[in-house]
């Protein structure tokens, strides 16, 4: 496994190696202990999710307030995604900066996402799947969608052939969410 840390410092791609041979094909997604070792971060799984989604699902922008911080691992395992992260550390250097990563079922990529970043993504294709590790359960009380189509993002989607669950097409813009952001 590779890790190669992005354009936003602490958001880190891993490149794991997949295994394909008659039966179908094989990859580790993650290790704790390699992880921590070329990145210094300790990554310990509380909830893991999966979504399906079909093609144009745009999922997000969300963000977690939760107490001791929310931390995720993003994996694509069938299908693929525009995976789209924005820091929005109000202290931060890069508050506000976004990077965009494809992720493809079959090449065995994740990205780590840290605590006081937004997340969402674009579906790609039918019927992919995203597993999703993350360093604390959900709370509904402190989780928030932020409009993934605000303008100051421009990510260049188009809303229109875009499908959206109800939160998400409600979500706030950023100027109003503003007070919610981390410090």
């Amino acid at each position: 496994m590779e890790f190669e840390e992005l354009k936003i410092p602490g958001v880190w791609l891993a490149k794991s190696y997949v295994h394909f041979d008659q039966r179908g094909s094989f990859f580790e997604w993650f290790k704790a202990e390699d992880f921590k070792r070329k990145t210094g971060i300790e990554f310990n799984t509380q909830q893991s999710n999966c979504s399906m989604s079909q093609k144009n699902v745009v999922r997000g922008l969300h963000f977690s307030r939760v107490k001791n911080g929310q931390a995720k691992l993003v994996t694509c395992v069938q299908g693929s995604i525009v995976d789209t992260i924005v820091d929005l550390r109000k202290s931060s250097k890069t508050f506000l900066q976004t990077i965009q990563v494809l992720l493809d079922g079959e090449k065995g990529y994740s990205v780590y996402i840290p605590d006081g970043f937004g997340h969402g993504f674009r579906s790609l294709e039918q019927n992919t799947k995203v597993i999703y590790n993350l360093t604390s359960q959900y709370d509904p009380l402190t989780e928030f969608t932020l409009n993934i189509f605000d303008q100051k993002f421009n990510f260049g989607w188009d809303k229109n052939s875009s499908v959206l669950s109800q939160r998400d097409s409600e979500a706030m813009q950023l100027e109003d969410m503003y007070p919610l952001l981390p410090d």
